[in-house]
């Protein structure tokens, strides 16, 4: 999926092969937390996560964040998304939007 082609409130759903992951981790800055969208078979460590509860659901996307850091060296994502299985936002990793599409009603969720 194309960043340019994105456009507020379309449904997401990770392409045929990809899982979402949530990732969280505690940096010295602050505490991070994200959503991942990884191919299975390219990144074999995301395989244990391939039955959990927020692999296959979809997202909403919200648009573009503003930046919460202002010096250059910290790098953020700026992509919105609600996350329903986990009843918030999040921002999503940049280099995830290539595993991402959007929903196709006429295939089903699974």
């Amino acid at each position: 999926m194309l960043v340019k082609n994105l456009k507020v409130g379309m449904l997401l759903v990770p392409k045929e092969g990809a899982i979402f992951k949530h990732y969280k981790a505690q940096s010295a800055r602050d505490e991070t937390e994200h959503l991942e969208c990884y191919t299975l078979r390219s990144h074999r460590v995301y395989q244990r996560y391939a039955d959990h509860s927020l692999a296959k659901q979809h997202v909403v996307y919200l648009g573009k964040a503003a930046k919460k850091h202002t010096d250059t060296e910290y790098y953020e994502y700026r992509h919105r998304v609600f996350v329903p299985a986990l009843g918030r936002e999040m921002r999503i990793a940049s280099e995830c939007w290539r595993s991402i599409e959007p929903l196709d009603l006429g295939r089903p969720l699974q």
